[in-house]
């Protein structure tokens, strides 16, 4: 009796003792699948914050495309700005428009960094495999050396003087705006300008390159100064005329040489500009004195001192 009672108990015990240990199998096992569940969760959701991570740049890179192709998509106007009478009035009326002036004058009259000016000049064009010129708005500034980031761009021209690097870059119209290669488009000149100003913080560091706007310097004039007079002769550059040039406070009688408007090309001009720098640096009784140029308008004036009494022969 005894024993088969112990029998017993122990088959109970040597029963029951499977069952404990097939549980802990399933709660261990059960433990096991969750945190793998939780573990594949964070894993998904890693993914998909780095799959919208990922589909947000590129929305961005696909939108700053979108504005690529937009700016792209504008019609650049190919007519000579000249040509344009409001555009050219309203650049006339700018006190830092300089016009015609020619890039070897712009040493000095550009001398410190920052320093800006408009003027216009001949740019070449291309259309279809055609070849054109055309004169078109050029901003030109003044910066320090190194390199500007540009990169024998089409329409950024750099060149050194000394230490002193300048910069040209044509202002292009599209479709009634204006802009800079590589920059946005702007509704007015002076928005444009005011955007790449140095304090601009808006704009990045290499783009805000303007500080200060340069008038006419002391020997440019503007046409309104000049009243023309009789004709005096022909010249090389077109005719000569009497005329009176009104001074800060006073009036000068001057022999005024004129370039005829229609024979105007970026060679004349650079001659007739040549023959203006030389003068300039002569101040003496016995050498005819050089007032200055006009070039903001057509047609483009050398103004000289008027000697009376005729040619010396």
């Amino acid at each position: 009796m005894g024993d088969s009672n112990t029998d017993e108990s122990i088959n109970k015990r040597s029963g029951g003792e499977p069952v404990a240990e097939d549980k802990r199998q399933e709660i261990t096992a059960v433990s096991t699948d969750d945190k793998g569940s939780d573990k594949k969760e964070e894993k998904d959701k890693g993914n998909d914050s780095k799959e919208d991570r990922t589909s947000d740049k590129k929305e961005d890179k696909g939108s700053d495309r979108k504005d690529e192709a937009v700016i792209n998509k504008s019609t650049y106007i190919e007519k000579d700005v000249v040509e344009d009478e409001e555009l050219y009035k309203s650049l006339q009326a700018m006190p830092f428009y300089h016009g015609f002036v020619p890039r070897e004058d712009l040493g000095v009259i550009l001398r410190n960094e920052g320093d800006y000016l408009i003027r216009v000049s001949e740019i070449t064009t291309k259309k279809e495999g055609t070849t054109g010129i055309k004169r078109d708005i050029v901003l030109s500034a003044c910066s320090s050396g190194g390199n500007d980031g540009e990169t024998n761009p089409k329409d950024v021209k750099s060149e050194h003087n000394g230490e002193r690097k300048m910069r040209n870059l044509v202002i292009r119209r599209y479709d009634g705006k204006f802009g800079i290669k590589g920059s946005n488009l702007f509704a007015t000149i002076e928005s444009l300008l005011a955007n790449h100003h140095v304090s601009n913080q808006l704009e990045s560091k290499e783009n805000r390159f303007l500080k200060t706007p340069i008038e006419l310097q002391p020997w440019e004039y503007r046409h309104s100064a000049v009243k023309l007079g009789d004709k005096l002769g022909e010249g090389a550059y077109g005719e000569v005329r009497k005329g009176v040039l009104q001074r800060k406070l006073k009036k000068a009688d001057v022999a005024v040489k004129l370039m005829k408007g229609g024979e105007l090309n970026k060679l004349k001009i650079r001659e007739m500009m040549n023959e203006a720098r030389l003068m300039r640096n002569f101040k003496h009784k016995n050498v005819v004195r050089f007032y200055g140029v006009a070039v903001v308008e057509q047609p483009l004036y050398i103004l000289l001192e008027l000697v009376n009494g005729g040619a010396l022969n």
